[in-house]
């Protein structure tokens, strides 16, 4: 019989292992912790310190499985290995034959701010707790960080030696490509004419690192002669198959419905005629179940003509349905959108005019950097402006790489002090820590969920009724995916939806410093990148990159700018430090009517995205009362704040 025997790894016991040392004999020897799936063979490369042996045994959780109910793991704690299983199949004279395995790797151990995931069976280095595969030559190069590297660690590929040969090292053997493959399953195919009637299958792990889990998994691999039909592995159970086939554009009622009948018999449901017909090598038999026949192909006949043109009509039995449920109505049309700007301010020190200007413009937000003990007095003043306040504590390492994370929200906390209690009916924002993702940092990427989860575990156990905003991330940062597909490095912006995944569950706002670039042409006329394509890389960023990958992933969470303005743009397209804000002479040189108008143009540009997208930016905070340091230019105060409030009332 052509093909592998127990090739999902079902059935095992104790036999022979292949052991190949460095510069000496192989030899076969029987490990109590080295179990066997015959007629698999494990095999393994041994040098003392280098290439460790390895230990072998079924693995049955359920997030180590493929299919069945037993999966292959072959491991070394805190050593490397370099090997994996292998079995001769006889085939055909000359046959091309396919060779696929499906594989995974658990590849985790301490890396310093990552202690606490070191024995997460759903993390491994590099990859944190999502599914990752990619051919090591598209990997991004080793930068040296021991995070980022660790996506370079297993080296799984999968090979046939067409002579039969059953070396792994034989030169004989011909090789897929190695793959990085963590967490999750991914298939691994080759193809290779036989020379005889005799081929070698072989799997192969091969680690860079003695990680403390260095676990390679594997399950279901097959070996199919191309151009004849594969036969059942006599190892797997035989089976009928229901689908339920809907139309395209089934709607919610209708897809309950179908849930309802398909669910207690864990049928499949597609919406694809294709996958409705894909077969198997051990299907006996396939019921499919049309659901509107009208809506899926038009008519019954054409149906019927279909499947007899595209699929063999045995061993397929065709149903007809019909939904009970009625389509919903259209549902009432939202009303039109109105208005409502965005524009708040924030204060380091309070200035002369301040109370006035408050009660005059009524501000949305005004956020509060010190003297949070003013929050009852501000919503005197505007009691429809909410009050945010804000800690300054720029080494963010310390609490987002902390070993106790709660620890560390803890710590920061206290910052706030008796007063954050104090004043708890009249704060509505706290911000989290500011500005903690720099270009590239997928240590801070991975890290972010993490301390969002545990300021907000906190702020509930003490009952402070503030809504967090966390993230307050810098402008420009993080990539955005197209950016990081085209240089071929791991995506960023989708590190950022499971914290945006917390901070909507929870209420809670997604930070980030809309800053827009300006530059003086020196001929009365400015630069500005707002209405450009710029306005995606910067100020905009948050709705233009991020939103959509949010929206893609299930999640609407609200956006809070939590720095925001004009600040000057070089030519080349970088932000330079932030005392180049909208009063310095390369940017806007005090033309406050200018600085005025790019204002209130990025707050009709937000009130435009929320037209179509849904209400869900809540704020903008410009720095109003900034007056020392660095910040001087940044400052409203005086003469250009009243003609801001001329323009926002």
């Amino acid at each position: 019989m052509t093909g592998l025997i127990n090739g999902s790894f079902e059935e095992w016991g104790e036999d022979n292992t292949l052991v190949l040392p460095v510069g000496g004999n192989p030899y076969l020897v029987t490990w109590d912790n080295v179990k066997v799936a015959a007629p698999w063979m494990p095999w393994y490369v041994h040098e003392e310190g280098v290439w460790d042996k390895p230990e072998s045994k079924p693995a049955e959780t359920p997030e180590r499985l493929h299919g069945g109910s037993v999966a292959a793991c072959f491991y070394t704690f805190y050593r490397d290995h370099w090997g994996g299983h292998k079995q001769t199949v006889n085939v055909p004279v000359g046959a091309t034959v396919r060779l696929s395995a499906w594989a995974h790797a658990w590849s985790a151990t301490e890396i310093e701010g990552y202690e606490h995931w070191s024995d997460n069976p759903h993390w491994s280095v590099g990859a944190g707790d999502q599914a990752f595969a990619a051919l090591h030559e598209n990997l991004m190069p080793k930068t040296g960080h021991p995070y980022t590297d660790g996506l370079h660690n297993f080296h799984f590929r999968i090979g046939i030696d067409p002579t039969g040969n059953d070396d792994p090292l034989a030169s004989t053997v011909v090789w897929s490509s190695d793959w990085a493959i963590y967490n999750e399953y991914h298939q691994i195919a080759i193809e290779m004419q036989a020379q005889g009637d005799v081929v070698t299958a072989f799997l192969q792990s091969k680690t860079t690192w003695p990680f403390k889990h260095n676990d390679a998994y594997w399950d279901d691999a097959r070996l199919t002669v191309i151009g004849e039909p594969p036969e059942p592995d006599p190892d797997e159970r035989q089976y009928k198959r229901t689908v339920h086939l809907i139309p395209q554009d089934t709607n919610l009622l209708e897809l309950a419905e179908v849930i309802e009948i398909a669910a207690p018999h864990r049928q499949t449901i597609t919406w694809s005629a294709d996958d409705a017909w894909i077969d198997h090598p051990n299907l006996t038999a396939r019921y499919v179940n049309v659901w509107d026949v009208e809506r899926v192909a038009g008519s019954m006949r054409e149906m019927r003509d279909w499947v007899e043109k595209y699929y063999p009509p045995e061993p397929n039995v065709i149903t007809y349905r019909n939904f009970t449920t009625t389509t919903p109505p259209e549902p009432e049309p939202e009303p039109p959108y109105e208005f409502r700007s965005i524009i708040g301010f924030q204060q380091q020190m309070a200035r002369d005019y301040r109370d006035e200007f408050i009660a005059r413009v009524k501000p949305p937000v005004w956020l509060l950097i010190n003297g949070f003990e003013e929050a009852a007095h501000i919503k005197s003043l505007s009691p429809t402006t909410k009050v945010a306040v804000r800690h300054v504590d720029n080494a963010w390492g310390d609490y987002l790489f902390a070993s106790d994370i709660d620890a560390a929200a803890a710590r920061w906390l206290n910052h706030y002090g008796q007063t954050l209690f104090d004043q708890a009916d009249n704060i509505d924002y706290v911000l989290g820590l500011n500005e903690y993702i720099a270009t590239n940092d997928y240590n801070a990427l991975q890290a972010m969920p993490y301390w969002i989860e545990a300021l907000i575990n906190l702020l509930d156990r003490e009952g402070w009724p503030a809504r967090l905003i966390g993230g307050n991330l810098p402008v420009g940062n993080p990539q955005s995916d197209d950016w990081c597909d085209h240089y071929e490095i791991p995506r960023q912006t989708s590190l950022l939806v499971p914290s945006a995944r917390l901070l909507a569950d929870n209420d809670c706002l997604f930070g980030y410093h809309a800053y827009w670039g300006v530059r003086n042409n020196h001929d009365g006329t400015f630069y500005c990148t707002l209405g450009r394509y710029e306005d995606e890389f910067y100020s905009m960023r948050a709705l233009l990159n991020w939103d959509p990958v949010f929206r893609a992933a299930g999640v609407k969470v609200h956006y809070a700018f939590t720095e925001g303005g004009p600040i000057y743009i070089s030519p080349t397209g970088s932000m330079v430090s932030s005392d180049a804000g909208w009063k310095w002479r390369e940017t806007y040189d005090g033309n406050t009517r200018a600085a005025i108008g790019s204002v209130m143009q990025f707050d009709q540009e937000c009130n435009d995205w929320m037209a179509e997208f849904g209400d869900y930016v809540d704020l903008l905070a410009i720095f109003l009362h900034g007056g020392h340091g660095q910040w001087e230019y940044f400052d409203w105060a005086g003469a250009p704040s009243w003609l801001l409030a001329d323009a926002l009332t």
